[in-house]
């Protein structure tokens, strides 16, 4: 029976035109890198844990927006307004998603990024997944704008030829590999610019710029857009809300336990749970002790005040009955005799004092006859004080010792 690895990840890169094989990464635990080649969409694993299907960089754009305060109730008609100013085709046929990092921009208004792409190319790119059983369950881009961090230069590898892509705060742009064409991008100035590439492409993006260079292959590229924050299974491809939060449980629970930044906290957590095993381990044995001695005394105390009670099974319950007994041969009441049930009566019950009939067997008064407001009487009567309870059957009461069956 197969079963779904919930920390595991299936990425797989679709790309602008059906392939024979798409391009994929496993990973064991959505943070580091696992098994990565090409393989026809049915022979992918439904079972490799959450699938995540990557969109090109050239099936993307970019457009900075302004929605008005109070756009969040009539958002898909707002956005699509500001979309038909910029754009010449019908809005209607694509596929667009906000920002993450500006979800209540819709409620306050103000700018925010909007990520678009064809709906009909998604759908179309998507199906031979669906066909073959694959649930995609996010939708993300392979290269996003850079936001609030740094920008950053890739240098990848196309069917064709190199490309450098600039992730800017507000778009992701192609750029030319002249150094006269490059020095017109401000952002490529910047002390804070960093550079990634291909490991082919290493070398001539760093005769370029003289500085460090990081590799990243396309399969690390692919990992790390996961991380972006990015969601374009919205609308038709959208999970349900139960999906969703359990996705990002998931994801929580990973990052924290997987993580290299979060070590620290890790060990930190650790420790206080060895502690606090220890310290219940050292409470539950106290508490043991504190049984044990409690039941020592009490057989002690038993035996010295009843020196023939040789075998002690249960203290309370021997020291009960040895109480009655001696009361017995002293000729002293005990607390199920019948005069003494019959006091109890006649004094919380002055009333109905006079008994027509009643029935003594084993400890038990049961008094017939009686009328529904005297039963109602004697029930909001709080006997446990005397040791007693009380129980009604019909018409009757019925007077024992308290904990008796």
């Amino acid at each position: 029976m197969s079963t779904y690895n919930r920390s595991a990840m299936l990425i797989v890169s679709i790309p602008l035109q059906r392939p024979a094989a798409y391009d994929f990464v496993l990973s064991p635990d959505g943070l580091s890198m696992g098994a990565t080649g090409q393989a026809p969409a049915a022979t992918l694993s439904r079972t490799a844990g959450e699938i995540v299907a990557v969109i090109p960089w050239q099936a993307l754009s970019w457009f900075q927006v302004t929605l008005p305060k109070g756009s969040h109730t009539r958002l898909q008609a707002v956005v699509t307004s500001l979309l038909e100013e910029r754009l010449l085709e019908d809005v209607s046929q694509l596929h667009w998603v906000l920002a993450p990092s500006n979800k209540d921009v819709a409620r306050t208004g103000g700018q925010t990024l909007v990520g678009v792409c064809n709906k009909s190319w998604l759908r179309d790119a998507l199906q031979p997944l669906q066909a073959a059983g694959l649930l995609v369950q996010r939708i993300v881009p392979e290269l996003s704008p850079s936001m609030a961090s740094a920008p950053l230069l890739h240098m990848i590898q196309t069917n064709r030829s190199d490309q450098a892509l600039l992730c800017t705060s507000n778009a992701v742009l192609a750029l030319p590999l002249q150094n006269r064409s490059l020095n017109a991008f401000e952002e490529l100035k910047q002390s804070e610019l960093k550079l990634r590439a291909e490991p082919a492409m290493a070398e001539k993006l760093q005769s370029l710029f003289s500085r460090e260079v990081q590799i990243q292959t396309s399969s690390q590229r692919y990992l790390q857009a996961t991380r972006s924050g990015w969601d374009f299974a919205q609308g038709e491809w959208q999970q349900t809300q139960g999906v969703r939060i359990i996705r990002s449980f998931n994801d929580a629970w990973n990052t924290f336990f997987r993580a290299p930044h979060w070590t620290i906290a890790r060990y930190g957590l650790f420790a206080l749970l060895v502690i606090h095993l220890i310290g219940l381990n050292a409470w539950a044995l106290r508490l043991n002790q504190q049984m044990q001695d409690q039941q020592t005394a009490m057989k002690q105390l038993l035996q010295k005040s009843f020196p023939k009670v040789q075998l002690v099974i249960d203290a309370p319950i021997q020291m009960q009955k040895a109480l009655q007994l001696l009361r017995q041969t002293k000729g002293a009441a005990s607390e199920g005799d019948l005069d003494v049930m019959l006091k109890a009566w006649s004094t919380q019950m002055p009333s109905a004092a006079a008994l027509s009939s009643i029935q003594f067997k084993n400890n038990e008064l049961k008094i017939n006859g009686l009328s529904s407001q005297t039963l109602a009487q004697a029930s909001g009567i709080s006997w446990q004080t005397q040791g007693l309870a009380w129980k009604t059957e019909g018409s009757a009461g019925i007077l024992k010792l308290a904990g008796q069956p």
